[in-house]
C-alpha cells in the first residue's frame, strides 16, 4: 500500500474521530462496543492541542468538561501530550484549561476536581520500566496485527 493511501486512511481515521463519528474495534466480538461521550471528546481536546489551535481547544474542553471529564484527567491528557506534540503545545494546552476553568467558574460552573494521579510505587527505573511496558504493548501488537510483508 502506498504511502500516499496510507496517510489518507490515518487522516480519515482522524478527522472522523475529531468530528464524534463513533469507531468500532477491530474484531466482530467487539463491534458491538463504541466509545463513551466522556471518552470521544478526549480525541478533539487532543488534536487541537496537538495542533496548536486554541480557539478550538476551548470548545473541545466545554464538550469534555460538561461530557464528563474532570479537572484533573484534562491535565493528565495535556501532560501525555507533551510526548507526541512537544512542550510549546502542551503548555499552550495548559493554559487554555486553565482559561476555561477560569471562564467556567465565572459563570457559576463548578467543574470536578476528580481523583490525582496515582504514585508510581515499583522500585525500577523509568527506563527500565519503560522497557518492560514496550515489550509487553509490542508482543501485544505482534500477536493481534502480524506484519504481512513490508510496510514500503
Amino acid at each position: 500500500m502506498s504511502k500516499i493511501k496510507i496517510g489518507g486512511i490515518v487522516l480519515g481515521l482522524a478527522v472522523a474521530g475529531c468530528f464524534g463519528v463513533p469507531l468500532y474495534g477491530q474484531s466482530q466480538a467487539e463491534s458491538n462496543r463504541t466509545l463513551s461521550i466522556k471518552q470521544q471528546s478526549i480525541i478533539p481536546i487532543a488534536a487541537y492541542t496537538a495542533t496548536g489551535d486554541p480557539e478550538h481547544l476551548k470548545t473541545a474542553l466545554n464538550k469534555g468538561l460538561d461530557a464528563g471529564l474532570t479537572v484533573n484527567e484534562i491535565k493528565e491528557i495535556m501532560v501525555h501530550l507533551y510526548a507526541y506534540c512537544g512542550f510549546p503545545r502542551s503548555i499552550r494546552g495548559l493554559q487554555t484549561v486553565m482559561e476555561v476553568l477560569e471562564e467556567r467558574k465565572a459563570r457559576g460552573i463548578q467543574d470536578e476536581l476528580g481523583r490525582d494521579a496515582s504514585p508510581v510505587s515499583n522500585e525500577q527505573s523509568k527506563y527500565e520500566r519503560g522497557k518492560k511496558n514496550l515489550r509487553i504493548f509490542w508482543d501485544y501488537a505482534q500477536k493481534m496485527w502480524p506484519l504481512r510483508g513490508s510496510c514500503n
